[in-house]
């Protein structure tokens, strides 16, 4: 049973949208993503906003995660690009970090940029 589940037992929404990735190691990545956006946002609340999990704080987005066809994204928000020298190998755009699991973001990264998100944003 999932353990992000009301007492209902129904599934919350960010794990619902979990559950429909097409492709099973697309949909692991994201389940580590989020366990560890959960241990570094403990207070974030979890929804669907644009289609995608986000994780809020205080009702601000503070970062989404998502899967597409041949990759997943990491959306920390406009911060993304500052960490270019340290993804030399990733795709990245203003608010958009591309990763598979062939080629993750580095935890000590994905940590550094959840801090700053929330520094950012809160």
């Amino acid at each position: 049973m999932d353990s992000h589940r009301p007492l209902g037992g129904r599934l919350n929404p960010v794990s619902k949208y979990l559950e429909t990735v097409e492709n099973p190691r697309f949909q692991e990545a994201l389940i580590e993503l989020r366990e560890l956006i959960r241990e570094e946002l403990i207070s974030a609340d979890e929804c669907i906003s644009y289609g995608i999990p986000t994780f809020k704080i205080n009702g601000k987005n503070i970062v989404h995660i998502a899967a597409f066809k041949n990759h997943c994204s990491f959306f920390p928000g406009g911060i993304a690009e500052d960490y270019a020298n340290r993804l030399p190998n990733h795709k990245i755009s203003k608010g958009t970090i591309q990763f598979t699991p062939d080629n993750p973001i580095p935890e000590d990264v994905l940590r550094d940029l959840l801090r700053h998100s929330l520094t950012r944003n809160s």
